[in-house]
């Protein structure tokens, strides 16, 4: 990756962090623990939620999404442009237990 390219990113980024941070808080705020399935939510009403918001998320910044088979989503910023860079994360969370001070979400 070219410096005019990671300096590009870096102050998109930096102009950005506040907007960014409250995403983060937006989805970090969802319990997506794996439940029973449902109608559309093969792993649950929260997880199914957590990528509902996560698509919402992505269209704000201009992405082209979509979701498949109801648990998976791709977010494209030039749809019409072979894929450069592909990234596999999850919205999915494990049970919070007992002992939090504050709550976890």
């Amino acid at each position: 990756m070219s410096m005019d390219i990671k300096k590009s990113i870096s102050d998109w980024v930096d102009a950005h962090e506040a907007e960014l941070i409250e995403d983060i808080k937006r989805l970090v705020r969802i319990r997506s623990v794996r439940e029973a399935a449902a109608a559309g939510a093969p792993f649950g009403a929260g997880p199914r939620r957590a990528l509902t918001e996560a698509m919402e998320v992505c269209e704000g910044y201009g992405y082209k999404t979509r979701v498949y088979g109801d648990c998976i989503g791709t977010a494209d910023i030039a749809p019409d442009l072979p894929p450069r860079l592909d990234i596999l994360a999850h919205l999915d969370t494990v049970s919070e237990g007992e002992g939090w001070t504050f709550d976890p979400f």
